[in-house]
């Protein structure tokens, strides 16, 4: 709150915001108070993008933003007191190539991935 309180001090229709997870149910083992965020600075902007972790979850390819799973985030933030004229949801203007390793079987209904290690955690 005070970096808001000191940017709006010098202009006032300067603007802060905070950039969240696609869901403030502890995303790949990070819990924040949201709700504190929130109150701190003008706007929350919830990243509903690259939605699978790349700590815990199986590497599977699967949609970059699913629909149920934004609006299922959104509806978290909600529950937990941050206002709706706070929330920004933030969608992706990429997507990603999946190469499938080994199964070509056509009953196989996932699509096993290379692990890459990310940000040298697995």
């Amino acid at each position: 709150n005070q970096t808001t309180m000191a940017l709006k001090r010098e202009n006032p229709g300067y603007q802060t915001s905070v950039c969240a997870a696609w869901s403030p149910a502890g995303i790949d083992g990070r819990w924040y108070d949201y709700k504190a965020l929130a109150e701190a600075v003008d706007f929350l902007y919830v990243m509903c993008y690259d939605t699978r972790s790349q700590i815990f979850d199986r590497c599977t390819a699967s949609a970059n933003a699913p629909m149920p799973r934004c609006q299922d985030g959104i509806e978290h933030f909600l529950q937990l007191g941050v206002p709706a004229n706070k929330l920004v949801l933030g969608v992706p203007w990429y997507g990603y190539k999946y190469p499938c390793e080994g199964a070509t079987d056509a009953g196989v209904d996932q699509c096993f991935l290379a692990e890459v290690p990310f940000r040298g955690v697995n």
